[in-house]
């Protein structure tokens, strides 16, 4: 990550949000909850935020944006369900730089930049600047009920892929030392902001002379911590300061084990609305030695957006989850004419 995304300015430019959703208690000896499928949603169905988000804390009018499915997804499983929501900066107009709503990244040189939502299919480039959110998301069961006290751990590898189909060298990106001193725990109401609220990652192309296809970032969300190949829990302090490469066998093997198709979903006329202040911040301060897990004024309620996309995966009781989500890279220097 640190070869491939750098952190630049006050606040990160590329949001991509997972977010986790349970209500209440502690994160401690908590598993990772599973809720069964309601009936299969067909491609090109909608289907209401409201059924994303009914964990979410307080509000009392649920957000009225609804999500377009893609594929087919099978009923009578058991699932987990992630949100994902990508902004990508862009320099801030002088109406956007007044509007307190309105999140905003300062760089290095001064220059103010808002946050636009965009899909996973939205091409970035050398120097995007993005800022990403993550939530896991409590669903109801075939019952109604909702399933609560979720908890797992939360892992983001970066790498890019290349046009022939292999991939560049596994970056852990988070957790690291420098956010909530390692803690990865998640559970549902509490947003992860990336790199942290503060910071944003640039992407940079890749100095592979094989044209890069993909910046890749593989998501994973396990019941208990993962470990590295010597055996080493990847939490608190045997993480780096800053990202960390890992092993490209053991990445291999987390993809064959737990990767595979998903159900992917969204949000209808999500892409290109700015990022809130409010969704900026809601994941804490990473300074903090832990992920909060007392409800708080700043999470995210029913009544903010939803999450911009929303994956699920079918798995088995106390199963991991694991996404990639795959912006297209296109090199503005392989398309910018001569003399130019």
């Amino acid at each position: 990550m640190d070869a491939k995304v750098r952190v630049f300015g006050r606040q990160c430019l590329l949001m991509a949000s997972a977010l986790l959703y349970c209500h209440g208690g502690a994160l401690a000896g908590r598993p990772l909850g599973l809720a069964l499928s309601r009936p299969m949603a067909q491609t090109g169905a909608t289907l209401k935020a409201e059924e994303f988000i009914k964990s979410r804390p307080g509000g009392t009018r649920p957000h009225p944006g609804r999500y377009r499915a893609r594929q087919d997804f099978p009923q009578g499983r058991a699932y987990v369900a992630l949100g994902v929501t990508i902004g990508r900066g862009r320099r801030a107009t002088e109406a956007e730089l007044r509007d307190r709503r309105v999140a905003k990244v300062r760089l290095g040189s001064g220059d103010d930049y808002v946050l636009e939502r965009i899909s996973d299919t939205t091409a970035v480039t050398d120097g995007t600047l993005i800022q990403m959110i993550i939530e896991y998301l409590a669903y109801p069961d075939a019952t109604g009920s909702k399933v609560t006290d979720q908890v797992g751990y939360l892992y983001v590898i970066n790498r890019e892929q290349y046009s022939n189909g292999k991939y560049g060298s596994p970056k852990l990106i988070f957790p690291t030392r420098r956010t909530y001193v390692g803690d990865s725990r998640v559970l549902p109401g509490k947003t992860v902001t990336l790199p942290v609220p503060d910071r944003a990652w640039k992407v940079s192309r890749s100095a592979s002379a094989t044209a890069q296809a993909f910046e890749t970032y593989t998501i994973i969300v396990s019941p208990t911590p993962l470990k590295d190949a010597s055996g080493l829990e990847l939490q608190r302090n045997n993480l780096g300061a800053g990202s960390i490469t890992l092993d490209e066998t053991l990445v291999a093997e987390w993809m064959r084990r737990w990767g595979g198709d998903e159900w992917r979903a969204e949000l209808e006329d999500g892409a290109g609305q700015l990022i809130t202040q409010r969704e900026q911040i809601a994941s804490g301060d990473p300074g903090r030695g832990e992920r909060s897990t007392d409800e708080e004024s700043s999470d995210l309620t029913k009544e903010d957006a939803p999450p911009q996309i929303v994956y699920r995966r079918a798995l088995s009781p106390g199963g991991t989850m694991l996404v990639t989500v795959k912006l297209p890279f296109k090199d503005a220097a392989a398309t910018t004419k001569p003399g130019q």
